[in-house]
């Protein structure tokens, strides 16, 4: 985690912040992001820890697909259309995984 804190710390450039970008697959006006800023980055880097608050997402339908990527700049990567980085095992359907009780 520390290391990953100051990986994300070289990304903090004037007023941006790196973000998590989370977005119902199939529906770009249901989307938010998530700013990592420089008091988050911080803990991550001298405690260890990530400290984000508590996010709700919601979706148009039950199974609609979540997905979440990082952005560590606003400009688009080469060979993309945006500069969202997917994170791994996403997308997918979050509300399904919300209703399943432990152990089933």
């Amino acid at each position: 985690m520390k290391a990953l804190g100051k990986f994300l710390r070289l990304y903090l450039r004037g007023t941006f912040e790196p973000y998590f970008h989370i977005e119902e697959k199939g529906d770009r006006s249901n989307t938010f992001d998530l700013k990592l800023n420089e008091g988050i980055i911080n803990d991550m880097c001298l405690r260890g820890i990530c400290s984000l608050s508590r996010v709700r997402i919601e979706t148009t339908k039950e199974l609609s697909a979540t997905t979440i990527s990082l952005c560590l700049q606003t400009t688009s990567y080469p060979y993309s259309t945006n500069a969202h980085l997917p994170i791994s095992g996403f997308p997918r359907e979050l509300m399904i995984e919300d209703t399943v009780s432990p152990g089933t």
